[in-house]
């Protein structure tokens, strides 16, 4: 907010004055009542008096500037902080809108270049019609964008006021109440205007478009009525010779097409190849390494039932881990039965 600029007196100044100016501005600028000036009678009471009313006065001012600028460091200091932090997207913004810029440029100038060399008066027109229409856009769009942070300005665009509350839609469907949700509400009238923009402008480049392509229709039969027999001969020929390279050109991409196709189908061939004989040499070796283990069962299950039938012992070749355990065996029982069988006998 900005300081009123009141000028204040000092001591010099105010022992200078005469004592009903003194009066008339201590009624005037600091509210003195005529009864609180009765008791004042002296001159000295009434330039002190004055003198002090004049230093708060200029005290105020200047803790009000100290506010201001205090304000105005944190504002600056806060606004350089976002500089810093936000200056690749600020600069990425601005490569942005001049890249847009150029384009848009550039569309503009080929238009205007089209325009003119067709000599299309209505092409003008549409080019001048196109522009305003992207400057109504633009000023929409900067207006609400602004509206975010300013709330009302008469630079804006005159958007219309089309709320709708989600609230109340709700509350009146159900049959309750929306209570104080029911104040708020979204604006459409924005997004009506920008599709209605939208619209005019596609009808209108549409519009452009048939009368760019008329006029270069027109011209190009004015050309051709205007051309000699060897001249129309001549563009037939090279309208033929295109048709020729075109039809060669695509005739080389089916070919490479189709090599390619072939290619790809012999590769993976091969591959399904490899894989498969990969897999029967991986099941060749399974088989084997179970015939041997199969094998090897065999032997052991054989060696176990020719021990259990007494094949060894009918034979006379009993295994050695067998006929250490049997002569120990015969040992102990012989030890057991000093006396034998007989002597057994005789007991009983």
């Amino acid at each position: 907010e900005p300081i009123e600029e009141t000028k204040t007196l000092d001591l010099l100044q105010i022992s200078e004055m005469r004592v009903r100016d003194i009066k008339r501005r201590l009624v005037r600028t600091h509210g003195y009542s005529n009864t609180e000036l009765a008791k004042m009678l002296d001159k000295k009471e009434l330039i002190h008096t004055l003198s002090y009313e004049e230093h708060k006065v200029y005290q105020n001012i200047q803790e009000k500037k100290k506010r201001q600028s205090i304000k105005r460091g944190i504002i600056t200091a806060l606004i350089c902080v976002c500089v810093v932090l936000f200056w690749p997207l600020v600069v990425q913004v601005w490569e942005v809108g001049s890249v847009n810029f150029v384009v848009y440029t550039d569309k503009k100038k080929y238009e205007i270049s089209r325009c003119n060399e067709l000599s299309s008066k209505k092409g003008y027109i549409g080019i001048l019609l196109l522009f305003l229409l992207d400057m109504l856009q633009l000023w929409l769009t900067t207006s609400v964008l602004l509206s975010w942070f300013i709330s009302k300005n008469k630079y804006f665009f005159p958007i219309p006021s089309l709320s709708i509350r989600p609230a109340a839609l709700l509350a009146a469907s159900t049959g309750g109440n929306a209570g104080p949700l029911g104040q708020y509400g979204i604006n459409i009238g924005s997004m009506l205007v920008t599709w209605t923009l939208r619209y005019v402008k596609s009808k209108v480049e549409d519009w452009m478009g048939k009368v760019l392509n008329k006029a270069m229709r027109a011209q190009r039969k004015a050309q051709r009525e205007w051309e000699s027999n060897e001249e129309k001969e001549e563009r037939k020929k090279a309208k033929a010779l295109r048709k020729e390279e075109r039809r060669k050109r695509r005739e080389e991409e089916a070919l490479k097409e189709r090599q390619q196709k072939v290619e790809d189908a012999k590769q993976r061939s091969a591959s399904s190849v490899v894989t498969n004989s990969t897999t029967t040499k991986e099941g060749e070796g399974e088989e084997k390494d179970g015939g041997d283990e199969k094998k090897e069962e065999t032997e052991r299950t054989a060696d176990d039932d020719n021990v259990t039938n007494g094949e060894f012992y009918s034979q006379g070749e009993v295994p050695s881990w067998l006929n250490d355990g049997t002569k120990e065996e015969e040992q102990q029982s012989q030890q057991s039965q000093p006396y034998g069988d007989s002597g057994f006998d005789e007991l009983d």
